[in-house]
């Protein structure tokens, strides 16, 4: 169980990776980007995932996810940023 839920966390994870950095380069030129919705889809898998993790194990993993639930509460961040730049992109 533990290993099916560890997989999936990461796979996920990378998911959220990938699409941070697209989101983060249409924010940056002022565009709209459909991995926009990836990125809030699997920010909701990332934190499902996480937490059955915690209850799962033993908090053996406990670093890892610290880290990881900062790196997720990141997308809010990327989140912001993106609509900022693309509200400025239409303004002009």
């Amino acid at each position: 169980m533990l290993m099916i839920i560890l997989t999936s966390h990461i796979i996920v994870a990378s998911i959220m990776s990938i699409a941070m950095v697209g989101v983060l380069r249409a924010g940056y030129r002022g565009s709209e980007t459909a991995l926009y919705s990836a990125m809030l889809g699997s920010f909701g898998m990332t934190v499902i995932s996480g937490t059955g993790l915690l209850f799962v194990t033993a908090g053996s993993l406990g670093r890892i996810c610290a880290t990881m639930s900062v790196f997720t509460l990141s997308v809010i961040a990327v989140r912001y940023y993106y609509r900022r730049q693309l509200s400025l992109a239409k303004s002009l």
